[in-house]
């Protein structure tokens, strides 16, 4: 029964949150812009988004007869 009772705390807490979060950023701005602040807050760091498209640059897969696909990085 306790697992229930902090499942359903921990639901309520994060709505009561997020209701508070939205009524911050709306306020004055309108929801065009509103949406656009709420983007950039759950954006990923520009240092991570680099990271895998320069691994994906770096990558190469080739089909080959005996063992199918090959990956590997290119230096």
């Amino acid at each position: 029964m306790s697992k229930i009772s902090t499942l359903i705390f921990l639901i309520n807490q994060i709505n009561k949150d997020y209701k508070t979060l939205s009524v911050l950023h709306s306020s004055e701005e309108g929801e065009e812009t509103c949406l656009k602040d709420k983007k950039g807050l759950f954006a990923p760091p520009q240092e991570s988004v680099n990271a895998i498209l320069n691994y994906a640059k770096s990558l190469e897969v080739k089909e080959t007869e005996a063992v199918g696909k090959v990956e590997w990085v290119l230096n």
